[in-house]
């Protein structure tokens, strides 16, 4: 059982996104907190019990249906508000206010490089265009990042189509010093490309040379008593700093990527000679990271985290259908292009495994393994005692019968109302756990009377034949995909 007191004690006191669940495990509220510990223990705390039923009876509602909760770490209050809405849009949870339309809520800055003289401008519409873009951002952060960049880099403003209209005059923007005039003829496309490719560095992190360039300036000005002047260099480099709350919860990129972490007490050595490590898969579909999973690992004493790794993610994309097309790691993985190579052939199309550096994958990848590790610590006791109720009962289930291993159980009962109107059900565990979206109901078609073994006959019968006939009907790679498991969609 999920104990809250004991759990509320391991919250961290870090910014993240928390969400709560029902008896059910289904996720019913998602919230952001600026410290997860203070803001998830005011859900639970007597003291507020007045103040919640003032605030009305949702919330009342809410609290007396959390049976459970998890959260996603983060580094910044903004990366968890823009987290929170990825996963309100993707669970629809009971409690949250969901938006009807699709539309972004945050914008984005796109810098046109697929045409001439490239501007730069705010967007909330990501398209496939060959541009580049950056973000998302929130609040004003993203106007003040526009006027930097127009300060310090020349670049056009107005959308006028090239090549320019013959005798084009210059524009305010040119006498003010805020634009070269490229639709006048006053600057090169060579000159104006040496612009971008500085504006390019900038929005892709390299700032430091933009905020030594602004300090040197700034203090000559001061030196000169320009303070004015001083002043707005002062407000850019503001603006320069706030940058560095560039988003890792969104990819411009929006590709399909597995971010994975891994998490051990190298320490401690298990009365089998064996320890135990936390693998944390971040999960980016369509450039959003749209939520997680921990996987607990046995690991043989001495293993190295690369060996380790690399096991993982074998045994982990061998039982998976979906493979993105990155996968993106925070550690090194042993025989990492034959495992890229491996994956490449599983999937039919280039898979490739990243180790990033730097950018926004170093920072996504370092999230992953904070995360890893707080798993690891507050709840790797709690999940070994998990798997040991769940695929160790299998484990003993299947020892006990003789049987090879399994994963998958189906258990059907018949019910009825004084011998008419008979019912089967079927309940599915996989890996020990209940799987509710492969629950099924049955009507029983040629029994009549309340004759229970003879309506299971009919049930089973009618699910393998089932079963059967896909298996008949499919080609050589689906086969392989459902050997040892029956299709979630009998005849009902």
């Amino acid at each position: 059982m999920f104990d809250i007191p004991s759990e509320l004690k391991k919250l961290p006191q870090k910014p993240g996104v928390y969400l709560m669940k029902d008896a059910d495990g289904v996720i019913i509220y998602v919230g952001k907190a600026v410290n997860l510990r203070s803001r998830v223990r005011q859900y639970f705390m007597e003291s507020t019990a007045t103040d919640r039923s003032m605030a009305g009876a949702k919330t009342a509602h809410l609290v007396g249906h959390i049976k459970e909760f998890e959260y996603i770490v983060t580094d910044t209050e903004l990366e968890a508000l823009i987290l929170e809405q990825n996963l309100i849009k993707k669970h629809s949870p009971r409690y949250n206010i969901l938006l009807k339309d699709d539309k972004n809520f945050f914008p984005y800055l796109k810098l046109t490089v697929n045409e001439s003289f490239p501007r730069l401008f705010m967007t909330r519409r990501h398209m496939k265009d060959k541009a580049k873009y950056y973000g998302p951002y929130a609040g004003g952060a993203i106007k003040e990042t526009i006027d930097l960049v127009h300060k310090i880099w020349p670049l056009r403003r107005c959308d006028k189509k090239f090549p320019f209209p013959a005798n084009t005059r210059p524009c305010l923007n040119n006498h003010i010093d805020l634009c070269k005039a490229p639709c006048a003829g006053l600057i090169s496309e060579e000159d104006y490309a040496k612009h971008l490719e500085e504006v390019v560095d900038f929005l892709d992190g390299n700032r430091k040379p933009v905020i030594a360039k602004l300090e040197e300036q700034m203090a000559r000005y001061a030196e000169e008593l320009l303070f004015e002047k001083a002043a707005e260099l002062r407000d850019a480099l503001t603006a320069v700093h706030r940058l560095d709350e560039k988003q890792k919860i969104e990819s411009t990129s929006g590709a399909d990527q597995d971010v994975i972490a891994l998490a051990s007490a190298a320490s401690e050595e298990g009365s089998n000679g064996r320890g135990d490590a936390l693998a944390q898969v971040f999960f980016v579909r369509g450039g959003k990271l749209i939520g997680r999973e921990n996987y607990m690992i046995s690991v043989p004493h001495e293993e190295s985290a690369e060996q380790t790794l690399g096991e993982f993610i074998k045994q982990f994309y061998g039982e998976n259908t979906f493979i993105p097309k990155e996968v993106i790691l925070a550690h090194e993985v042993a025989d990492r292009e034959l495992v890229a190579q491996w994956l490449s052939t599983l999937k039919g199309q280039s898979v490739s495994i990243t180790v990033p550096q730097r950018g926004e994958k170093l920072k996504l990848a370092r999230l992953a393994e904070t995360n890893a590790a707080l798993a690891f610590e507050h709840f790797g006791e709690q999940m070994k005692r998990e798997l040991a109720r769940t695929t160790g009962a299998l484990a003993e289930l299947a020892a006990a019968l003789g049987l090879p291993e399994f994963k998958r159980i189906e258990a059907y009962d018949v019910s009825n109302t004084q011998g008419f109107q008979s019912v089967a059900s079927m309940v599915v565990f996989d890996n020990g756990q209940p799987k509710r979206s492969d629950y099924r109901k049955f009507k029983i078609k040629t029994v009549v009377g309340a004759n229970d073994v003879a309506a299971i006959e009919e049930v089973v019968r009618r699910r393998f034949s089932r079963y059967k006939a896909e298996r008949l009907a499919a080609t050589p790679g689906d086969e392989a995909e459902t050997q040892g498991k029956f299709s979630s969609t009998p005849d009902i």
